[in-house]
């Protein structure tokens, strides 16, 4: 027989047990604040279905770009093998479409807004940064896509790769500045390092493609610097049709191992009851 008893504070760094210790006291095995651990637990205790449901988003994520990539060596066979090039919309309807789905219904599924201790409380909202996400997504599909294939104009194509691109680099900015937030609790500092990396190789990417594309529209057409700021930008862009999904891959990977890291910490201790 077991019996389950409630958990002392252990340090979110190391997991000493911090029973008796005063709040404003540091671990004794590795200095981290004590007040950390007491920290973590209300916020554990306040939001833990807000955190499931974003563990769940963040799983529902990582099936999506797996099918993605399914898709991707799909569709590099069928380009290497003419033969069967004909199913190339057999290919969109079972990995693509379902791909996209998931991607969205992930998205929406980690806009849960988490509540912090007054002192933690971040400036920026994870929830509000993927809620402009989900709304350029949109934007982009449901009015500048159908624009963008009607008109056949450079300008609409333009505005919705700039959307398109710029919804997808807010998606890794909202899931790193949660995993920034996750980190002044858990203390998880290479999620720390993880999510600035990603962050600014993010906003470089898109910088640097704004950039490039106010440059094509300037100078004039068929000269040296406008053939070469239009192939850095074509590049460009291939690059961060690869690079922003993998930030987010990662990302996501990273967030649901600490996010379950500190609901195991949160885990009521089960000790066995003598007989």
């Amino acid at each position: 027989m077991t019996d389950t008893h409630p958990t002392h504070p252990a340090c979110v760094v190391c997991g000493y047990d911090l029973a008796g210790l005063p709040k404003d006291a540091p671990c004794p095995e590795c200095g981290c604040p004590v007040r950390l651990a007491y920290q973590l637990k209300r916020f554990l205790r306040v939001n833990k279905k807000q955190l499931t449901e974003i563990l769940d988003g963040l799983l529902t994520t990582i099936v999506g770009y797996a099918m993605c990539v399914l898709a991707l060596v799909a569709f590099l066979f069928a380009i290497l093998f003419p033969a069967i090039g004909m199913i190339l919309p057999l290919l969109l309807i079972v990995f693509v479409l379902p791909a996209a789905v998931a991607e969205l219904a992930g998205l929406v599924s980690t806009i849960a807004p988490l509540r912090f201790p007054k002192e933690l409380k971040p400036r920026y909202s994870h929830s509000t940064i993927l809620s402009a996400a989900a709304g350029g997504f949109t934007f982009g599909l449901a009015l500048l896509l159908p624009f963008a294939l009607a008109a056949e104009s450079n300008i609409t194509t333009i505005s919705f790769v700039v959307c398109i691109s710029g919804s997808m680099c807010l998606v890794v900015i909202g899931h790193a500045r949660l995993a920034i937030h996750l980190t002044r609790l858990s203390h998880h500092r290479h999620l720390a390092r993880i999510a600035k990396f990603a962050s600014a190789l993010a906003i470089t990417i898109f910088g640097a493609s704004l950039v490039l594309i106010a440059a094509t529209m300037l100078l004039e057409s068929n000269t040296r610097a406008y053939l070469m700021a239009d192939a850095v930008w074509v590049f460009t862009a291939i690059v961060s049709i690869v690079t922003y999904p993998l930030l987010h891959f990662v990302l996501a990977i990273a967030i649901r191992r600490s996010i379950r890291r500190m609901l195991g910490q949160s885990a009521p201790t089960t000790l066995p009851t003598p007989l």
